[in-house]
């Protein structure tokens, strides 16, 4: 296996099903960037949609690039959302993603 290929990244189990859930209804924003922007037949990589990484699920990751985007729409600005958001940017730097 190439050294640059994560092969697991270890994730809470119990966001399985929340990300399936949001992964089936994606936001507006969301919609429209991975329509608009992100999908594979315009970038060229696999970017998979609501992927749960440690504690937290992204909203879009490319394991190739060890890349994480979070599409930030109107729910992010309150404050509990605020700190959970916060948590979430640490995690993966801690991780070196």
């Amino acid at each position: 296996m190439p050294k640059d290929k994560v092969k697991f990244i270890a994730y809470d189990t119990s966001l399985k099903a929340l990300s399936r859930k949001n992964r089936l209804n994606p936001t507006q924003p969301e919609k429209r960037f991975w329509q608009q922007i992100i999908s594979r037949k315009k970038t060229g990589y696999k970017f998979l949609r609501q992927k749960p990484i440690g504690d937290f699920i992204f909203d879009l990751y490319c394991p190739k690039l060890l890349l994480d985007i979070e599409i930030v729409g109107d729910t992010h600005y309150i404050d509990d959302q605020l700190l959970h958001d916060s948590n979430r940017t640490q995690a993966p730097e801690i991780m070196g993603n």
